[in-house]
């Protein structure tokens, strides 16, 4: 029903922004998005091919480090871990062996699974899981100028403005928004 709302919204917008209408459409999203990505373009197209007005010129979609397949996604962390040496060989093989090769969905009555990925959790708790290499999205982290340079764009009036961000709808935008934090297990 999201994607349904979402691919209606788009065809409103250029509806209502018709100097778009000829622009290549790409749909786009990191993270928990790859879920949606997909089927959010599958319905722009399907209403191309009904013939819904307008027709919007979707040419596809793009997903940065989605996630596809909760159990997939998560069971697959552990080998990632390991192969960018965040977590030892011998943690990686006694969770590996432990756990079965089950991870998002672990038996909470193995004790020795439960422990090693308790571990594997301590030694990554840190890190930022999405991108190793960036700073964990923390308010206690100073993430640096390069990220400010966002939220000092989206919070521009001019820019708000521009969108079409009803005045009051927003208080702040964040780079980080903590209130929606997924618990990704493993």
């Amino acid at each position: 029903m999201s994607a349904s709302q979402t691919a209606e919204f788009l065809r409103k917008f250029v509806k209502n922004h018709p100097k778009f209408l000829k622009n290549p459409m790409y749909v786009t999203g990191i993270s928990y998005s790859g879920i949606v990505i997909p089927i959010i373009a599958e319905e722009l197209y399907k209403g191309n091919d009904k013939g819904l007005d307008p027709r919007v010129n979707i040419q596809g979609y793009m997903a940065g480090n989605p996630l596809t397949d909760k159990t997939g996604d998560i069971n697959s962390r552990l080998e990632y871990a390991y192969r960018m040496a965040l977590i030892s060989e011998e943690l990686y093989e006694a969770t590996r062996n432990d756990c079965n090769g089950e991870y998002a969905e672990a038996d909470s009555n193995n004790l020795p699974c439960m422990s090693d990925l308790d571990e594997v959790n301590k030694r990554v708790a840190a890190i930022n899981i999405q991108q190793i290499l960036d700073p964990d999205c923390d308010p206690a982290t100073n993430l640096g100028d390069f990220y400010d340079y966002a939220t000092v764009w989206a919070n521009d009036k001019d820019v708000m403005r521009a969108l079409n961000v009803r005045e009051g709808t927003v208080k702040e935008w964040l780079l980080c928004n903590l209130d929606m934090k997924y618990n990704y297990g493993c």
